[in-house]
């Protein structure tokens, strides 16, 4: 969204996310500032920005080849609007999405964030009552996670892959994934390729 508002609102949303990587900033400081910036911005151009995002090359297969292989398939994101995370799940056939809430009013950016997504703990806490519902541990569970906001999520997941990773997720993870190809989740899992 900020490279599409403009070198000016790229460059401070990037030195903000700079910070964050530096641990100088929590994540919901970041959100905050950063969404703050896009205050006025119709939820229609938010929209077409979301659209125009790539989604990584063998999304769909992969997330279908888990579902058919017993996995729960679910997309948690800390910085994405929960409206797009859940369009993106319904997209890609995962089980459910969960991002952050974002203020409107009149199709407009309030530049307001809220939802427990935006608040520390927001994932782990997240995860912990869908294991709870389901009846299952953190060691059942596998995540793809790629920044530092994924930290706490990370000490107790069975199985860790840093996809496109920071440098504080990469010494953290088992599996590590830089192709720009998601099926390589698969051969990590033993899962065999639907191709």
């Amino acid at each position: 969204l900020s490279r599409s508002l403009g070198r000016l609102m790229y460059i401070r949303a990037a030195i903000l996310c700079l910070l964050f990587n530096l641990n100088k900033l929590s994540i919901r400081e970041l959100l905050t500032r950063v969404y703050a910036q896009s205050k006025g911005i119709s939820l229609e151009q938010l929209r077409m920005v979301y659209k125009n995002i790539g989604i990584i090359h063998h999304a769909r297969e992969t997330v279908a080849s888990l579902c058919n292989h017993g996995y729960q398939v679910v997309l948690i994101s800390s910085g994405v609007p929960d409206l797009f995370v859940k369009d993106l799940a319904i997209r890609l056939s995962a089980h459910d999405g969960y991002g952050i809430e974002i203020g409107t009013n009149d199709e407009k950016l309030t530049g307001e964030v809220s939802g427990r997504l935006s608040q520390p703990q927001g994932k782990k806490k997240l995860i912990e009552e869908m294991l709870n519902k389901n009846g299952l541990t953190w060691k059942d569970t596998v995540v793809l996670v790629d920044d530092r906001n994924n930290l706490d999520i990370m000490h107790n997941a069975g199985i860790i892959i840093g996809i496109n990773a920071h440098y504080a997720v990469r010494q953290r993870a088992h599996h590590l994934v830089d192709s720009g190809n998601l099926a390589e989740v698969l051969d990590i899992l033993n899962i065999e390729d639907p191709d």
